[in-house]
């Protein structure tokens, strides 16, 4: 079986309230990206992102990203909505 997560250094599992996994937090060097749970990158390492979590919001799920000293938000499907390269917090 070929690994989709292989070349990162890192890979951990995100579930669903019902414990279901939807998806996978990885890193590769000092990057953090996120795939869906067929291994597809959602949010590519490339970006170089340093940290990132996934956030239940009331109405969608998004992404809270780090970018060095900036923080910004990305929606579930990894558009950038709040890019991170103006605000330490958002």
């Amino acid at each position: 079986m070929i690994s989709p997560f292989k070349g990162f250094s890192d890979v951990y599992a995100d579930y669903d309230s019902k414990n279901n996994p939807i998806g996978f937090s990885v890193k590769k060097g000092d990057a953090y990206g996120y795939c869906d749970s067929n291994g597809n990158e959602v949010i590519p390492v490339s970006r170089g992102y340093s940290s990132l979590f996934r956030v239940k919001g009331e109405k969608a799920d998004y992404f809270h990203i780090d970018k060095g000293e900036f923080e910004g938000i990305c929606a579930s499907d990894g558009t950038e909505v709040i890019v991170p390269d103006t605000y330490n917090s958002v």
